[in-house]
């Protein structure tokens, strides 16, 4: 009986064993997801300042032909 309930611990400390791996493993998943998705926003704001930069280029190219050609 004694070894029963032993084997029993035994068993039952390898699934917990098992699943603290699984989840460790979900986890780090998670966060490289969470990474991503952080990454992928901080390339969609360099570009839309990259836009507005190029809209403000052809702005002032406006303005300075608009000046020159009117004067």
């Amino acid at each position: 009986m004694d070894e029963i309930t032993e084997g029993r611990f035994a068993l039952l400390d390898d699934r917990l064993d098992h699943y603290g791996e699984r989840i460790a493993v979900l986890e780090a998943a998670c966060a490289d997801r969470e990474a991503d998705d952080k990454h992928a926003e901080g390339m969609r704001l360099n570009w839309i300042v990259v836009a507005l930069f190029a809209f403000e280029l052809l702005i002032g190219g406006w303005q300075l032909w608009w000046s020159l050609h009117h004067a």
